[in-house]
């Protein structure tokens, strides 16, 4: 299975770029909103969208995009004749390694006689976390990981799990490895924010440093730094935000050990928590400075107003 640190691009074989901004997705209730992938859109400065739904053309806007999650919200208006009957959502702790699913979409993306094409396969690790090659995305974590092949029409497509004969949304594909891995965002993440998406008022918080986990560093560096071998937490390498006249704002060289009195130890753990977090919240940061305790309370920043970087909290 990947290792947590994989690059990949959401679908490597789509050789032109606008290809790869066409892709699937899904109206989950009968008021016009649907789910797909953020990476279909380039800027948060896009606004509408075009969506062809059992054979009709529709304009939908764009309502939120959440290039951490890799999500999009769009909306259309519905004709009042037209109804559909929305699936069931599953809950990713209910899923096991080995669980048959199947994916739904577009594979070709620019043939239409390809909708709702489906591939099946099983639940091949649960939790996987990647990197992007795109410089304007980053790390995603949680990750449903299925060896059902996807193409890069998938994109932004529904996940399923059949649960007693009945399909249940389960995750949105958002990419692949090779030619054997597909990556789905667990669809509780979407669940957790919708109201925040809806209202266009998502913020996923961080503390806007640079760092990497003591684990990572050489007994040589330690030494160097004059860090304890047993100390453990986060070393960090450069405050984003910088301000000599701020005495709360974490500097370089600290060595974050707690936050909210959860440890801190590794990037992709501190990161995701700290996403949960809506920005302007306060939470209490202890570091080690010079080898001296030091509790800091610090405002978080908004991630979702930055270009990311794996290495920031």
């Amino acid at each position: 299975y990947p290792d947590a640190k994989t690059h990949i691009s959401p679908f490597p074989d789509y050789p032109e770029p606008d290809i790869s901004r066409r892709g699937s997705g899904m109206l989950f209730n009968d008021s016009g909103y649907i789910l797909t992938a953020a990476h279909l859109f380039r800027s948060f400065q896009e606004q509408t969208a075009t969506i062809q739904l059992r054979g009709h053309t529709y304009t939908a806007r764009i309502i939120s995009t959440d290039f951490f999650e890799d999500l999009a919200l769009l909306k259309i208006d519905m004709p009042s004749e037209k109804k559909f009957t929305p699936l069931n959502f599953g809950r990713k702790k209910e899923l096991r390694i080995g669980d048959p699913i199947f994916i739904m979409g577009n594979p070709s993306a620019n043939e239409s006689s390809f909708i709702e094409t489906t591939t099946d396969g099983t639940i091949s690790k649960m939790g996987g976390s990647v990197y992007y090659d795109d410089p304007s995305r980053e790390v995603v974590s949680g990750l449903i990981i299925t060896n059902a092949f996807a193409y890069g029409g998938n994109s932004g497509g529904p996940l399923f799990q059949c649960h007693d004969g009945e399909p249940r949304i389960i995750g949105i594909v958002i990419g692949r490895l090779f030619s054997s891995l597909s990556f789905a965002v667990p669809i509780e993440k979407f669940q957790s924010n919708f109201s925040r998406m809806k209202s266009n008022t998502l913020s996923h918080g961080f503390l806007g440093i640079k760092g990497k986990g003591l684990k990572k560093i050489s007994e040589q560096e330690k030494f160097e730094r004059n860090i304890n071998r047993d100390t453990e937490g986060i070393l960090v390498e450069k405050d984003l935000f910088f301000d000599k006249k701020d005495k709360t704002r974490i500097s370089s060289g600290d060595i974050i050990q707690f936050i909210n009195d959860k440890p801190a130890r590794d990037i992709l753990e501190v990161s995701a928590f700290l996403a949960e977090l809506p920005a302007g919240r306060k939470v209490v940061v202890k570091v080690l400075r010079d080898n001296k305790k030091q509790t800091l309370h610090v405002v978080l920043k908004d991630r979702l107003q930055r270009i990311r970087n794996k290495d920031e909290l």
